[in-house]
């Protein structure tokens, strides 16, 4: 028999929820629904895709933070290292105690760490400070370019943490909107069980399987997508035991919310309408049969062209 386990992953889920949606406004009324209403679907299901919007950005903002900061980390080590070959003239070629006012511990190698090239470039400014006469203007080895290094280090350091405890906030707000909305699923399909027969077909207008249905498909395995002309992708996968059809979804990076259904098809194999040229899509299949459907498979991405490749 057919269970309703409520989706893990978040593709699955945020479609079940739409699908949930649409039935309660639609026929929710007439069953009815008391409980889980459509109203309460609906704004559980804004909640949890205005959460995943905000922690995706909030999470796609730190890459550049970092990438800035590694080349903050770059300059650092370079003005460090001239730093170093002018103070030989001053300090000597092989560590003693003079190198320790200038900020090298037991050896004069260069810190590759963030750690250590943050502590290094703020000794060096107080030590050029304290000793102007060995600083080199035309190499650029200056109190003010060692606090140039260091306030560099400091303010991308302090942006990515800052991008990544927002991103940590974000996804503990996207975390309790995935609890509620499972929740909202679970009492949904208890308050359906309580109305419905198990073999009655508007348990599917819901997105739910229908209890009293034959075994759910299994997931799809081994999706191929591949380019065609004029911005059509062509979808294949294995067959899935106890499926009748199969239903293909696409979603556009950051453009779609969530994937949208591009059609069925009683083989596993589909082309899509054309689509828009040069974007990334996410696609998704999933298998179904009179009264049931699986989850979607992991998502495969595929680029749209005019032309098909050579």
């Amino acid at each position: 028999m057919a269970s309703n386990p409520i989706p893990k992953s978040y593709p699955s889920l945020i479609v079940q929820l739409g699908e949930a949606f649409v039935g309660a406004e639609n026929i929710g009324a007439a069953i009815p629904l008391l409980i889980n209403t459509a109203a309460l679907i609906g704004t559980d299901r804004t909640a949890l895709m205005t959460a995943q919007t905000d922690f995706r950005a909030a999470r796609g903002a730190i890459p550049a933070l970092s990438t800035a900061r590694k080349g903050a980390v770059d300059a650092a080590y370079v003005f460090c290292q001239k730093s170093r070959d002018v103070l030989y003239t001053y300090l000597g070629r092989t560590f003693t105690e003079a190198w320790l006012a200038a900020g090298w511990v037991d050896t004069l190698e260069i810190p590759q760490s963030f750690d250590g090239l943050y502590d290094l470039t703020y000794t060096l400014t107080a030590y050029f400070t304290a000793h102007g006469d060995q600083e080199n203007e035309e190499l650029g080895v200056t109190s003010a370019a060692a606090q140039v290094a260091f306030n560099s280090l400091s303010a991308t350091n302090t942006a990515v943490i800052t991008a990544e405890l927002l991103a940590a906030t974000k996804r503990d707000v996207r975390d309790v909107a995935l609890t509620a909305v499972r929740k909202r699923l679970s009492g949904l399909c208890k308050e359906l069980s309580q109305r419905l027969e198990p073999l009655d077909p508007r348990w599917r207008a819901f997105g739910f399987n229908m209890p009293g249905a034959a075994t759910v498909p299994a997931v799809p395995e081994q999706v191929v997508v591949t380019p065609l002309p004029l911005a059509r992708l062509q979808i294949a996968c294995d067959p899935s035991p106890n499926a009748t059809s199969y239903r293909f979804y696409t979603q556009r990076l950051i453009v779609d919310p969530e994937p949208i259904l591009a059609g069925s098809s009683a083989e596993p194999l589909f082309v899509t309408e054309p689509l828009s040229e040069g974007q990334v899509y996410q696609v998704y299949v999933s298998a179904t049969n009179e009264g049931a459907e699986s989850e979607l498979t992991e998502p495969v991405n595929a680029t749209p062209a005019l032309a098909a490749a050579a």
